[in-house]
């Protein structure tokens, strides 16, 4: 659906427990092993312990194209590479609903 290329930098905005961010990792290395990617992805949550859980699931993929931050969404600050500052190619914002599909159960 994102269409995510070796080069492009990806923000993921609610990223917690991590699977959806696992397979924007293996989509920046789809194109072999044999070097790593230009791109990244940047995995954010706001929750503390949730962050916590994310980089322990990332890192069991092995992949150096990643950083977690523990933000809220609303208030993410610029980042900046070599005083540039990074333009994502992609941002996923996966929100949490309220009550699984249901406003009320009554």
């Amino acid at each position: 659906l994102l269409d995510v290329k070796p080069e492009h930098w990806v923000l993921d905005m609610c990223a917690a427990p991590g699977s959806k961010t696992c397979q924007l990792i293996e989509f920046l290395h789809s194109q072999g092993a044999t070097t790593l990617p230009p791109g990244v992805v940047i995995a954010n949550d706001a929750d503390r312990r949730r962050a916590h859980m994310l980089t322990k699931q990332i890192k069991r993929l092995r992949s150096p194209n990643f950083l977690v931050t523990c933000h809220e969404a609303q208030i993410f600050p610029n980042l900046y590479v070599e005083d540039k500052q990074v333009k994502f190619d992609r941002i996923l914002a996966d929100v949490p609903c309220s009550g699984d599909g249901t406003l009320r159960k009554n």
